[in-house]
């Protein structure tokens, strides 16, 4: 038996297209270069890692070129963790091009472009500008618990300012902040027990809410009545529609702001947001107790003149 031979043809291998580096003029590869986000440069230039390296490497201004070249955000956090790294620039781009990894903003990280860093001026102390943005996240943890992730300390930042311009007041008054950041911090629970399927907390949450707004003339019948009123030019006594918000000076004088803010924890341990111990909360309360003697002793006087009057 004779077996021929049949040729095949054979398809010749497609040339792979290169890449132009645009500072060295090298031509290779895509894996040789870093790809970059810039609309305006064909998908076939970019710069070569070599190059985008080495000038990244030479100073902090240096790296925003070339990281406005590729149109690549610059996030001084993840600049301080590639810090100490034998390759800084190239670090960064590691961890900035994460497909995982989330920003603030809640884009992807990898879907960042410059114009998405955190301010449009260059940073050039990464150590002054992450020390000024933790001192911001302290001040808003203080307002609205220490629980919160850092875009929702934002959000609810940015509803306080809403509630200023709408509801009066400003950011220099302590009662008024104070008052505002309680509502917000009591809607935001709500959402969060809510969403968490515990009718029960999100609905108590809710009722507290209302109570807040309602105590504090700060409910939207209210603010209509009251722009009714002023649109038609009633002589009434505008005191009566102002938001009860005490003056610092009275602020919190029975102790009610302190004991909601332990509610408000006690709450949060109920959903599983605050872990810590009980006991630490009785003995603050105990002490409050303690060195608010002439309150508790006024209320007990009260109570204790109510009983001889019914005898």
């Amino acid at each position: 038996m004779v077996v021929l031979a049949t040729s095949r043809k054979t398809t010749p291998k497609k040339e792979e297209e290169l890449t132009t580096c645009v500072l060295c003029g090298f031509q290779g590869k895509p894996t040789y270069f870093y790809k970059h986000r810039n609309s305006l440069l064909d998908e076939h230039y970019s710069l070569c890692k070599n190059c985008a390296t080495r000038e990244g490497n030479i100073s902090i201004e240096r790296m925003h070129e070339v990281l406005r070249l590729l149109n690549i955000p610059f996030i001084p956090e993840l600049i301080k963790e590639s810090e100490g790294k034998e390759n800084i620039f190239a670090n960064y781009l590691l961890l900035v091009n994460n497909p995982k990894k989330k920003y603030d903003n809640g884009k992807n990280m990898s879907d960042l472009v410059y114009s998405d860093s955190p301010i449009h001026e260059e940073i050039t102390d990464v150590d002054s500008y992450i020390f000024a943005n933790n001192e911001k996240i302290g001040h808003l943890y203080s307002l609205f618990g220490s629980n919160w992730k850092k875009e929702e300390l934002i959000a609810m930042n940015h509803e306080l300012d809403e509630m200023i311009v709408q509801y009066g007041g400003s950011r220099d008054d302590m009662a008024v902040v104070d008052l505002y950041s309680e509502i917000i911090q009591a809607k935001w629970l709500s959402k969060k027990a809510y969403n968490e399927n515990d009718i029960k907390n999100g609905k108590a949450m809710s009722e507290l809410r209302q109570k807040l707004l309602k105590d504090n003339g700060l409910l939207l019948q209210d603010m209509k009545e009251k722009q009714n009123n002023t649109s038609f030019g009633v002589e009434i006594d505008y005191a009566e529609d102002e938001p009860i918000i005490p003056n610092k000076k009275y602020f919190d004088v029975d102790g009610i702001n302190f004991m909601f803010q332990k509610f408000i924890k006690h709450m949060e341990r109920f959903m599983k947001i605050d872990k810590s111990s009980v006991d630490e909360d009785y003995e603050e309360m105990q002490e409050y107790v303690d060195t608010h003697s002439d309150y508790f002793e006024e209320i007990d006087d009260e109570k204790t003149n109510e009983q001889e009057e019914k005898e």
